[in-house]
């Protein structure tokens, strides 16, 4: 039975290299794996043929080999693979090698639901030892990753992953190895921090939280964005886990939480966020140094404590709104002048009272029949002046306690108000600078471009006018006009004759020589005359001109 179910199963991985029958052997394997006994010899045989692949096998059957594993841990009882996993976590550290991401990607699955169903092994020799060793030792990048993820994947997946062995022997090394330049798999040790943090070994750790925070926010500078979107994860779950004992850290990591929260990853940013908001709920220093208020009071204790409080509160309060100081005085006076005057009239019915005794004293002696109604009254007389003077210290109490409340709470909302408009200042000032600078880079712009044109102008006019020296001046030397006087009523240009070269090689044409004299001279006539007109306004371009051409 032993050798047809091996043989089977030999039949089935070669069929599993096959692109058609990969489907139907995957899904016997599957099968295989879920009905199998573990207290017969199916078992052991089972996983020596899933663990003979190579790497002369193709991907795919590598891959679900690995898979097989997963499978097995799931279906068989918890601890069915104890006797078997150090053989199982051998191959698989040694398939951590493999280029193809999808085969370590299986084995950090696989390596999961292992760890999820495996107690009885201590969890340090069974899964933290041989992987650590993988995560220090291997020189491999992509062995190094793999080695780490499948490290977390167990710490996660764990009953009992003993955080305190993880926090005294495991976190140092990993400090030190993510903290090493020549360490490539940086984002797999955060990634194996993280884990330790979550599992709660930080608690036991032997260089504390400032060692452990300080690291973390290290690789938030890092190059690499996985790496910092790992050191993002660890802190959010430093901070969750360990959250009164991060108020040290609090205000220096916010600093440098909020200038690398603008990542230029997706992830990254929104990790950030994340991790920031949990960092804003780690209390500070003064809320953890302060005890904790008991609400529960009883009545004396209450009782007793209301003057105190009432002294405090009249000491730091100030004026009502829509009261002035002299209002208050007035107040006080008038309630100083009532006592006054309830405790003036005490004196005046003693005085009668007095007078009636002695009367009676010397009628007969009867003053212990008039001294008992004489007490009693000044006794009555005395609760109510007191009863007043605490209802009305009472009132004043309550009116001092809320206008404090009140002044407190319109204080806290005037002082957001101010910071809200002084920001909102700012920004204007901003935006009125901005403004101001355009409107300069336009003037100068509209400046530099009129002083182009003007220029670009006279340099027009300059060129004319030169042109229309030098046809005048070989108009001079070829005859057609003569010095002196003749000079203002003469063409500066070259004659019709020496324009137009077709008619020197045509004399018989249509046109006479003397119609086209006579155009000769009308033309003459009208540039002699803008001649005249722009050195009349041009006198000084002409001169330079002229100098220029000489």
């Amino acid at each position: 039975m032993e050798k047809s179910s091996k043989q089977k199963m030999s039949e089935l991985l070669t069929k599993l290299g096959d692109r058609d029958t990969f489907t139907m052997a995957a899904k016997e394997l599957d099968l295989m794996a879920r009905n199998i006994d573990p207290t017969s010899g199916n078992l052991q045989s089972f996983i020596s043929v899933v663990l003979s692949t190579d790497a002369g096998d193709k991907p795919a059957v590598r891959k679900h080999c690995i898979h097989l594993l997963a499978v097995l841990s799931v279906s068989l009882p918890p601890n069915s693979l104890s006797p078997h996993l150090s053989k199982i976590l051998s191959r698989v550290t040694r398939r951590l090698r493999d280029p193809d991401s999808s085969v370590r990607s299986a084995c950090v699955a696989a390596v999961s639901a292992i760890a999820s169903r495996t107690t009885k092994p201590p969890f340090g020799s069974a899964f933290v030892k041989p992987l650590s060793e993988a995560l220090f030792t291997e020189q491999e990048v992509n062995a190094q990753i793999g080695a780490g993820l499948c490290l977390a994947a167990a710490i996660d997946a764990a009953e009992d992953p003993d955080p305190v062995r993880l926090g005294t022997t495991l976190l140092p090394r990993l400090e030190k190895l993510v903290k090493c330049n020549a360490f490539k798999a940086k984002p797999a040790g955060v990634v194996v921090i993280g884990s330790v943090i979550g599992a709660g070994g930080v608690s036991g750790a032997a260089g504390g939280l400032k060692g452990l925070v300080d690291c973390l926010v290290s690789v938030l500078s890092s190059e690499d964005w996985a790496a910092r979107k790992a050191a993002a994860e660890a802190l959010g779950r430093l901070a969750t886990v360990e959250r009164n004992g991060l108020g040290e850290f609090k205000a220096k990591c916010l600093k440098i939480f909020e200038s690398k929260r603008y990542d230029k990853v997706k992830t990254v940013r929104e990790v950030m966020n994340e991790m920031m908001e949990a960092w804003t709920q780690v209390p500070d220093l003064s809320e953890e140094a302060s005890p904790p208020r008991s609400n529960a009071s009883s009545k004396g204790s209450g009782v007793a404590s209301t003057p105190a409080k009432s002294r405090t509160r009249e000491v730091n309060r100030s004026t009502p709104p829509g009261s002035s100081i002299a209002t208050v005085a007035r107040r006080r006076t008038n309630v100083r002048s009532s006592d006054q005057k309830k405790t003036s009239s005490v004196p005046s019915h003693t005085k009668l009272n007095v007078r009636r005794r002695l009367e009676l004293n010397a009628g007969g002696g009867a003053s212990v029949l008039c001294g008992e109604p004489l007490e009693e009254e000044h006794h009555h007389h005395n609760e109510n002046t007191k009863e007043a003077d605490h209802s009305n210290h009472e009132k004043m109490q309550s009116l001092t306690g809320d206008h404090v409340l009140s002044e407190n709470q319109n204080s806290s909302n005037n002082c957001k108000g101010l910071e809200d408009m002084s920001l909102i200042r700012s920004q204007l000032v901003q935006i009125e600078q901005q403004q101001s600078n355009l409107m300069d880079l336009l003037q100068r712009f509209v400046g530099s471009s009129q002083h182009g044109m003007i220029s670009l102008e006279t340099r027009v006019q300059g060129l004319e006018i030169a042109l229309d020296e030098i046809s005048y001046d070989l108009a001079v030397s070829n005859g057609r006009m003569s010095n002196g006087s003749s000079r203002n009523n003469c063409c500066l240009i070259p004659p019709g004759s020496f324009i137009r070269s077709k008619f020197w090689k045509k004399p018989d044409s249509m046109y006479s020589a003397s119609r086209l004299l006579k155009f000769d001279q009308i033309m003459d006539l009208q540039v002699c005359l803008t001649i005249k007109e722009r050195r009349e306004t041009h006198p000084s371009k002409i001169l330079r001109l002229g100098n220029h051409c000489v």
